[in-house]
Order: C-alpha cells, then sequence, then structure tokens
C-alpha cells in the first residue's frame, strides 16, 4: 500500500495465498488465506510466487 502523504514508498499490510480446487479443468472452489505483514519475514524475502 501507499499513503497519500508519502506515495513514493511501499509498504506491505498482509501476505494473501489462494488455493484452488478444479473440477473438469475449471475452478470449483477457492479459499484464501491472509495474515498481517511482519518486517523480518519480508527481509527474508521467504514469500514468493510457487508454481504447483
Amino acid at each position: 500500500m501507499t499513503t497519500v502523504e508519502n506515495d513514493d514508498e511501499e509498504t506491505a499490510l498482509a501476505h494473501y495465498i489462494s488455493i484452488w480446487e478444479l473440477k473438469d479443468g475449471k475452478l470449483f472452489k477457492g479459499f484464501e488465506i491472509s495474515q498481517l505483514a511482519d518486517d523480518d519475514a519480508l527481509a527474508a524475502n521467504s514469500f514468493s510466487q510457487i508454481k504447483v
């Protein structure tokens, strides 16, 4: 997110993950999970896209 006062700096608010169930090649059911952002986790670069 960016603030109106400082639109040059981005700050993470949360981490999100989506898990989708496919049925007959189509999206059938989805789950979304979120967790508040932690500065230590951002520095570790442990949240990246995973191709399954």
